[in-house]
């Protein structure tokens, strides 16, 4: 197993290129931000790149899509994405039934919202050629004679029947574009017949395996009744046709669906790729079907016999996600901008006698308002001053800005499914004084040299998430992260934080650094403002990657 799951990671950097992840750029994307004015403390000090004010493509000239400020902008349905003739011919059948898709449905569509997207696309700036990519990428790193099944996320309520606002599973969302809760993508690889392969090296011929993908959408039928009081529903009929998947079934049927294919060839039951965490509904249905229990006393045992067939679906996942297509990308610097023009405005209006939570609404507001009728925040808005500024996830926001004091902001926007991530200081009363200026700018020193480090770095051959070991060759977070300790500990001497009782290497094996700089420098982005989080730090930089860069210095007054 463990070599299958090592086989299929290693083999995610050729299927991303496949996608169109990289074959047009030759840098690494990295998430800068534009040195903030006026920003130091005497409290905190915290700096980050993350995604910040712009994102930077070393060694390109490719346009930002962005559109005048405070006006969100169609994106547009550029891709460099290459679908095999299979799926060329599938998108075509399937665009004439999406010309023909024109009443309004649960998510935005181009015929029903042509100020957000076009025609082509399944969500605003990701076109369906895309989705079949991802999809063709996702079933070549499955193993012969497995089954993958990504259900959708859970409504979430306040109380009773009071809805929060649905936030779509992101590994779902990644290869389907669905919005709709209560779904399911399946992928099934069977092996029922072999071919001859001959080595291009000896010339043997050898038998292999091959696998013909079978993918299968699971979806809510339309409701009346459900319609009255959420909307228009997809259903079975237009699903097809929105998400570029012929086989469209109830939902209700996915563990009896499921239960055919697992027990579909004769032999050992194929290897099943599942996180029964994500929908426990769904996850019930596959029990109850795989594992059927007779009696309520042996319920526990079934799924426990259940869950113990299961496989992360995690190295089949996230290494797609973990390199951005141009399109992401660009949805990427679109979040990006509406996040700097939210954090100018909220710089621009800060003074004592405000409320912190007066900050975080002019930021929401800003973010809400230019980045259109989708945007949401990645995150709740930190907005800190003084002391406060010390917690690392402070969201109370309800102390009054003090004249002298300085305030942290930690704030992000998610725009059609991708996140900003964004932290700034600066001073309440648009001054701060010599020493937290100081201790500011060697901040951004270090936060510069670490940023130069990523986009310098060259691509590196290799393919797998073990560390290199040749740190001058390859960088990585976790190459980054060393770097960034040793910087940060050569300031906190230099400054005589510690009266200069220990030298350099004794503030780095004793850990005493983590009382200024407690965290990691800083981490994956994309879809989740913690993007792909169950990977390696130590993944070589490639381009398509985007990163954060965030050091800080927390010192209390």
């Amino acid at each position: 197993m463990e070599e299958i799951l090592s086989r299929a990671f290693r083999s995610s950097i050729a299927a991303s290129q496949r996608l169109g992840c990289w074959t047009r750029q030759r840098h690494l994307w990295t998430a800068l931000g534009a040195a903030p004015t006026g920003c130091g403390t005497r409290d905190v000090l915290r700096l980050h790149g993350r995604c910040s004010s712009r994102l930077a493509l070393v060694g390109s000239n490719t346009p930002r899509q962005v559109g005048p400020r405070g006006n969100p902008c169609r994106l547009g349905s550029t891709s460099t994405t290459r679908a095999s003739p299979e799926h060329e011919r599938e998108h075509l059948l399937i665009q004439e039934q999406r010309a023909r898709l024109t009443r309004r449905l649960s998510q935005a569509t181009g015929h029903t919202h042509p100020h957000l997207m076009s025609v082509d696309q399944v969500t605003p700036g990701i076109p369906l050629v895309e989705y079949l990519a991802r999809r063709s990428a996702l079933a070549e790193l499955m193993p012969p004679h497995s089954l993958l099944i990504l259900p959708a996320a859970t409504e979430q309520f306040y109380s009773m029947d009071v809805p929060h606002r649905f936030r779509q599973h992101t590994d779902f969302l990644y290869f389907t574009g669905c919005m709709e809760p209560n779904a399911a993508l399946v992928v099934y690889n069977s092996s029922s017949s072999e071919h001859t392969t001959t080595s291009q090296t000896d010339g043997k011929h050898t038998p292999s395996p091959t696998k013909r993908t079978t993918f299968l959408l699971f979806m809510r039928p339309r409701d009346a009744a459900r319609e009255l009081w959420d909307g228009p529903m997809i259903g079975l009929e237009d699903a097809s046709a929105m998400f570029g998947i012929a086989d469209v079934r109830p939902i209700d049927s996915i563990g009896r669906v499921v239960a055919e294919l697992v027990h579909a060839e004769s032999g050992t039951a194929p290897m099943l790729f599942f996180d029964a965490r994500v929908n426990p509904e769904i996850a019930q249905r596959l029990c109850n079907a795989l594992a059927p229990s007779k009696t309520t006393e042996s319920l526990p045992a079934a799924w426990h016999a259940f869950i113990s067939q299961l496989h992360s679906p995690v190295p089949l996942v996230q290494p797609l996600r973990l390199f951005k297509s141009p399109n992401e990308l660009s949805l990427m610097r679109r979040a990006a901008a509406v996040t700097t023009d939210a954090f100018l405005d909220a710089m621009q209006m800060t003074q004592p006698g405000l409320g912190e939570w007066q900050v975080a609404a002019r930021i929401a507001y800003t973010m809400h308002s230019r980045g259109g009728p989708n945007a949401r925040l990645a995150f709740p808005i930190v907005a800190a001053s003084g002391p406060r500024a010390c917690t690392l996830h402070y969201i109370d926001n309800a102390a009054l800005l003090q004249n002298q004091q300085l305030i942290m902001v930690d704030a992000g926007v998610e725009l059609h499914g991708y996140c900003s991530d964004v932290s700034r200081t600066w001073p309440t009363d648009g001054r701060f004084d010599d020493a937290a200026k100081t201790l500011y700018e060697w901040l951004l020193s270090v936060h510069r040299s670490c940023v130069d480090m990523a986009r310098e770095s060259k691509p590196s051959a290799a393919t797998s998430d073990e560390p290199n070991r040749n740190a001058e060759e390859s960088k990585s977070l976790e190459y980054l992260q060393r770097v960034s300790v040793r910087l940060i500990a050569e300031g906190l001497f230099e400054f005589g934080f510690f009266q200069r009782k220990y030298t350099v290497e004794e503030i780095i094996q004793r850990g005493l650094y983590t009382r200024y700089f407690p965290h990691a420098l800083g981490h994956y982005l994309g879809m989740d403002t913690h993007d792909t989080h169950q990977l390696s730090k130590s993944i070589p930089f490639q381009a398509g990657m985007v990163i954060t860069v965030e050091p800080w210095d927390l010192r209390p007054s």
